[in-house]
C-alpha cells in the first residue's frame, strides 16, 4: 500500500467521499443547464450545416424584399393600366377610343348626307 494512502484516516477519506459526492450532484444539476446554453448559443451564432439567426433574419428579409419588389412592379403595371382609362390630352386609350368613336360618327353622318337622309 502507497504511503500517502497509510497516512489518510478515516475522517478524512469519509470527507473526500462527501466532496466528490456533492461535486458530481452539482454536476449534475449544473450539465444540463450548460448544454442548453450551448445550444442557444448554436442557434443565435451558428453551427457547422446550420444558419444562425442572424444568417436566416438576412435571408428572410431578402425574400421579402423580393416579395414586396413583386408587388411594387405588380402595383405599378396595375397603375399604369389604370391611366389608361382617363383622358389625358390624345395619348392615353380612353383618347384613342373616343377619336375612333367621333371619326365614326362623322363617317356615319356623311353617308347620311350622301344618302339625303336627315
Amino acid at each position: 500500500m502507497p504511503g500517502w494512502l497509510e497516512a489518510v484516516s478515516l475522517g478524512e477519506a469519509a470527507a473526500l467521499g462527501a466532496f466528490l459526492l456533492a461535486v458530481v450532484a452539482v454536476l449534475r444539476k449544473v450539465v444540463p443547464g450548460v448544454r442548453k446554453a450551448a445550444r442557444l448559443v448554436d442557434d443565435v451564432v451558428g453551427a457547422p450545416g446550420h444558419p444562425g439567426v442572424m444568417d436566416r433574419l438576412a435571408a428572410l428579409e431578402k425574400q421579402v424584399g423580393q416579395a414586396a419588389n413583386s408587388a411594387g412592379q405588380a402595383a405599378d403595371s396595375a397603375g399604369a393600366a389604370a391611366v389608361q382609362l382617363y383622358r389625358n390630352g390624345g395619348s392615353s386609350a380612353r383618347d384613342q377610343i373616343d377619336a375612333l368613336a367621333k371619326g365614326q360618327a362623322e363617317i356615319l353622318q356623311q353617308l347620311k348626307d350622301m344618302r339625303g337622309n336627315p
